[in-house]
């Protein structure tokens, strides 16, 4: 008789460690004549695939089949999951093929079940992938695509509600419609456009406790100016929103002139927050840069702000601006 003859396949409980935890399962095994174990590889991974199962099941791990499940649901690729999730493509594609994901991933994962949780991977990542791929995801999910450089802004910005965003989040949209609705009608200067956005969001803090666009105000040398205000600028010159000027100075400086090419989008800010803007270009309107930026200066925000500082929005309630918006509508 051939020793294949003499071998069989028997079931026996077989214990496995996986991460470190012994997991018993029903296992197939090879054995010859004596029942002495023979090392079969089909057989020996099918076992291991089920200890990995039990784990699973145990520990509430989602499996290759849900986590292919769940990346078909919204019609992605095993690329572009991996990267709306913020996952290397080699992780993703071990864990499809059976591999464990972390505790953390695997949170991530099942969350996606979720549509409001893959709307918002959409809006943190959705910059990573291809246009094209972005627009179907935002489809799928009956949503809008975020603008890349928007997702950017405020992913550089981000910062959890405090006194030093006026108990916002950065918001670029309501920064951009800002921007826009005070440089509307006539060109602004770049260092008066920072000092209008500065006192619009300062005094909507003082009367309603929330700032308008979630901005964080540096202490400069020339007044208070929005974090990254160069950027965010530039940004709304190159999408449009902004037309730019320059003029030359014989002292050697550049000059920048800002001006709206379009109305402001009524659906963005609301009618208090339109009110305060305009009540701030009442007020400031016809300063110069020289003067707002000497005004700026007499304010405690400005004066007990150490240099290159992010001023807290608790200085609001001390701004001039606001005594006067008080006054006016006493």
């Amino acid at each position: 008789m051939s020793r294949n003859n003499q071998c069989r396949i028997v079931e026996r409980d077989e214990t496995y460690p996986v991460r470190g935890e012994p997991i018993t399962i029903r296992a197939r095994v090879r054995v010859d004549a004596r029942d002495r174990d023979i090392f079969d590889e089909e057989l020996d991974s099918a076992s291991l695939l089920r200890a990995y199962d039990a784990y699973r099941t145990r520990h509430g791990i989602v499996s290759p089949a849900e986590l292919i499940a769940i990346r078909e649901r919204y019609g992605l690729s095993q690329s572009a999951f991996s990267l709306v999730l913020g996952f290397g493509a080699i992780t993703m594609h071990r864990y499809e093929n059976g591999s464990l994901p972390t505790a953390s991933h695997n949170q991530i994962i099942r969350s996606c079940n979720d549509a409001a949780c893959m709307r918002h991977m959409l809006d943190t990542h959705g910059h990573r992938l291809p246009t094209s791929v972005r627009r179907k995801l935002a489809e799928a999910l009956g949503t809008t695509v975020v603008d890349p450089v928007q997702g950017a802004f405020e992913r550089i910005l981000s910062r959890a509600p405090g006194e030093l965003n006026g108990y916002r989040p950065f918001s670029f949209a309501r920064f951009r419609e800002a921007a826009v609705a005070l440089s509307q009608h006539v060109g602004v200067w770049k260092t008066k456009l920072n000092k209008l956005l500065f006192y619009a969001d300062f005094l909507s803090f003082a009367e309603s406790s929330v700032s308008i666009t979630g901005a964080c105000y540096v202490r400069e040398k020339l007044g208070p100016v929005p974090q990254r205000y160069e950027s965010l600028f530039d940004a709304l010159v190159a999408s449009g929103d902004l037309a730019c000027t320059q003029k030359d100075y014989p002292n050697g400086t550049v000059g920048t002139l800002y001006k709206a090419t379009r109305a402001p989008d009524k659906a963005v800010l609301s009618d208090e927050d339109r009110d305060t803007v305009q009540r701030v270009l009442k007020r400031f309107g016809r300063m110069t840069c020289a003067a707002i930026k000497e005004f700026s200066h007499k304010e405690r925000a400005w004066s007990n702000t150490p240099p290159d500082q992010l001023i807290s929005y608790d200085f609001a309630d001390s701004l001039s601006v606001c005594n006067v918006a008080t006054a006016a509508q006493d």
